[in-house]
């Protein structure tokens, strides 16, 4: 089996995984949101704060998260005009149409971003390339819509070895 098709599958099986688990942490989803929204909220604002270390925020700021998730910081930074990408956004949408409809959501991989050039002020990046088919090409992008003097937010989990070898054996089953 080449590498093209191994990765392919294990980004399939991953995104597979990613919705059952939303879709199981949907259910199990308290009436009552203000503690779990209180809690994202000052991560969001968190994440926000290292950023204006280096270009504060604005109305007119673009930003632009790619791997926005179920429930990312893009929907809780009270900025309407923010975007959130992520392959499953049409399935977050009925799952957690609350937070989803915080802000405008398109239904795109991160390795073939729909935006021209330049687009973003700020792009947030919040531990996604570990979970890609091909984090290369999705930090090419990354690079590629943010505006020259923008603000790339990327973080990655780093794993021991052991934990890649576990994952590539799970994705092949």
């Amino acid at each position: 089996m080449s590498t093209a098709v191994s990765s392919d599958r294990r980004a399939k099986r991953a995104l597979e995984r990613q919705l059952a688990h939303q879709e199981a942490k949907a259910r199990a989803l308290p009436k009552d949101l203000g503690a779990i929204e209180a809690d994202l909220t000052r991560y969001a604002f968190a994440v926000k704060a290292s950023i204006e270390e280096y270009r504060p925020f604005s109305s007119k700021t673009r930003v632009l998260e790619v791997g926005s998730g179920a429930h990312g910081v893009v929907f809780f930074l009270g900025m309407n005009a923010a975007i959130g990408v992520d392959p499953l956004a049409e399935e977050y949408a009925r799952l957690f149409p609350k937070w989803q409809s915080r802000v405008r959501t398109v239904a795109a991989a991160g390795e073939a971003l729909p935006f021209p050039d330049a687009s973003f002020d700020v792009v947030i990046s919040d531990n996604v390339v570990d979970h890609a088919r091909d984090p290369a090409k999705i930090v090419s992008e990354l690079a590629r819509v943010l505006a020259p003097s923008g603000v790339l937010y990327f973080t990655v989990n780093v794993h021991h070895r052991l934990y890649g070898i576990a994952s590539r054996l799970h994705g092949a089953l």
